[in-house]
């Protein structure tokens, strides 16, 4: 298992493509000996990790990012705003059709249940509230006034320290490349400002 992780994470790393995972398990199981239960390709290693998978949805997605299939859209073979075809026509994996594009969805209350039933981490989270500024800088985002505010606005949920806070944003996000390179993946990331700044930030 954890030679097969380790080749998961080589993937992610380099970004190898399906080929190229094929013939690295392939040469690993011929140099392990005859008993070994290394996989033998991408997909069974693949189907091996999936246990180990956050849970996540996939949604197709409209290349031209106007809509989403998504709930009472799902079965659309066609966008409904651009007329954008939803799948390759010519590409196909085991006899499923491709999509275009997929958004890779973590739902966030799953996530969110676990930072409270972690109990070391549980306890962390009214420190932004029990912590207060020492000193005239802003050494974490309670410190500002924009906190401030939303507390005065919405006094019901600030009342309740134990709230999730959170906080949202992007990295390497260029809509039309104006850097000069395109990605098919952003990654956007979500910050519990509830926690102390050493466990939900980096210098």
């Amino acid at each position: 298992m954890k030679a097969v992780a380790r080749l998961t994470n080589l993937k992610c790393e380099f970004n190898l493509p399906h080929r190229a995972i094929d013939g690295v398990a392939s040469l690993m199981k011929v140099m392990c000996p005859n008993d070994n239960e290394m996989t033998a390709n991408f997909y069974e290693t693949k189907r091996l990790m999936s246990g180990l998978e956050l849970p996540h949805h996939r949604i197709h997605v409209c290349p031209n990012g106007c809509m989403l299939f998504w709930k009472a859209t799902v079965e659309l073979e066609k966008y409904t705003i651009c007329d954008a075809e939803r799948w390759f026509m010519r590409k196909t994996v085991r006899g499923k059709k491709i999509p275009k594009k997929v958004l890779i969805y973590f739902p966030i209350g799953l996530i969110l249940q676990r930072l409270y039933v972690t109990k070391n981490v549980a306890e962390h989270m009214t420190w932004h509230h029990e912590h207060q500024r020492t000193n005239d800088f802003m050494e974490r985002p309670s410190d500002g006034e924009a906190w401030k505010h939303f507390d005065t606005t919405f006094r019901e949920f600030s009342s309740e320290p134990g709230n999730a806070r959170l906080g949202l944003c992007t990295d390497g996000f260029a809509t039309f490349s104006q850097y000069g390179q395109s990605y098919s993946c952003w990654p956007i990331i979500v910050t519990p400002y509830n926690l102390p700044p050493w466990m939900c930030m980096k210098r």
